[in-house]
């Protein structure tokens, strides 16, 4: 018989305590809710970052799009020559555009021929939240260079 045992028996590992219905403690509901709302929170920023992040592509992709039909435009709508510049807003972006002729240290003389190299540059910006972004292309392409009158003799 073993002692402070009940009937003389002994207690199995697996009965529950004398007065005690089984379940768990306050202390181990609040530990369990404590860690299950940190597991929330975390996955939760996770959710807010990935949202942030594909509306921050979804512009950076429009703003691209902007740029190049933008670029397209060269030639058809906005002239190809020295010192054009173009300026308009599309929604919430401000799209600047300009050309001018193109000169390094290295290019050949072009005086005389009827094309030359044109620098196209296009700037589309705009604000997300307190940062101000913007896309920047830039390319060359081939436009006629206005000949200077011919003196008649």
């Amino acid at each position: 018989m073993l002692i402070g045992s009940p009937g003389g028996y002994p207690r199995p590992a697996s009965s529950p305590r004398d007065g005690d219905p089984g379940g768990f403690t306050l202390i181990e509901v609040l530990v369990a809710f404590t860690i299950a709302a940190l597991m929330l929170a975390v996955l939760l920023h996770s959710f807010t970052l990935g949202i942030g992040g594909a509306s921050r592509v979804e512009a950076y992709t429009e703003a691209t799009l902007i740029a190049q039909s933008t670029m397209d435009e060269f030639g058809t709508e906005i002239p190809v020559k020295d010192g054009t510049r173009v300026e308009r807003h599309e929604g919430r972006f401000l799209v600047t555009a300009g050309s001018r002729l193109f000169t390094d240290d290295v290019a050949p003389d072009i005086t005389g021929f009827a094309l030359a190299p044109f620098e196209l540059t296009v700037s589309v910006t705009w604000q997300e939240g307190a940062r101000q972004q913007s896309i920047n292309l830039r390319t060359l392409r081939l436009g006629s260079v206005p000949q200077p009158p011919q003196s008649q003799e």
